[in-house]
């Protein structure tokens, strides 16, 4: 029962950290888009 709290555990964290990576890089492409079109 353990293992597989501990498996959802590490999709949740691993899943978080994916999206907020895939956020930092889209912020980067808009702010890098804004910064050309100014």
């Amino acid at each position: 029962m353990m293992v597989i709290v501990g498996a959802m555990v590490t999709m949740m964290v691993m899943v978080m950290i994916f999206r907020f990576s895939m956020g930092m890089v889209m912020g980067m492409q808009m702010n890098m888009l804004v910064g050309v079109t100014e």
